[in-house]
């Protein structure tokens, strides 16, 4: 599958912040999922870093296996 420069990826926390969506904290050193072309992250739980995860994988999956 076809990486891009913009995909979010994994990564370890540089700075202490706050996950958007369940507003849990994220300390410096945690595992994040990180969203380069926004700056944003989001936490390593299952429901918020891992859903996002699950849901590139699939677009990813789904544009390489797209027949024209």
């Amino acid at each position: 599958m076809a990486r891009y420069i913009s995909d979010p990826f994994w990564m370890v926390a540089k700075f202490a912040s706050s996950c958007p969506r369940c507003a849990v904290t994220i300390r410096k050193g945690e595992r994040i999922f990180y969203y380069p072309s926004t700056r944003s992250v989001l936490c390593s739980a299952d429901t918020c870093g891992g859903q996002a995860e699950r849901d590139l994988s699939a677009s990813k999956f789904d544009e390489s296996n797209c027949v024209w």
